[in-house]
């Protein structure tokens, strides 16, 4: 057997990269779902009696994939973007004050 092979070694750098490429696919799969999210909410918008008849959780799980998806879009400098979310993101705001 080679004495120059550290098993533990070869272990945390397969381990380290294997976690490298979760976490490459995972943030491709965030940009996906928030470009998808975004062009859905653009073709459509928000509709406000759908927004009225959401459960509270839902309306502020819905206000916080909108805020994810504004920080994305500020953090890419795409104020085109930024303007559309954040006025869907005002609806939610507004159903979840009504609903409180």
């Amino acid at each position: 057997m080679n004495e120059d092979f550290d098993f533990d070694d070869f272990m945390e750098e397969s381990n380290n990269e294997f976690e490298a490429k979760l976490e490459e696919y995972r943030d491709r799969m965030m940009l996906q779902a928030i470009e998808q999210n975004y062009k859905q909410i653009k073709e459509n918008g928000l509709g406000e009696w759908h927004l009225r008849n959401m459960d509270n959780d839902e309306l502020i799980a819905l206000q916080g994939t909108l805020e994810i998806m504004l920080k994305h879009f500020e953090d890419e400098e795409d104020f085109e973007k930024c303007i559309v979310v954040k006025k869907e993101m005002d609806k939610v705001i507004d159903a979840v004050k009504i609903d409180i």
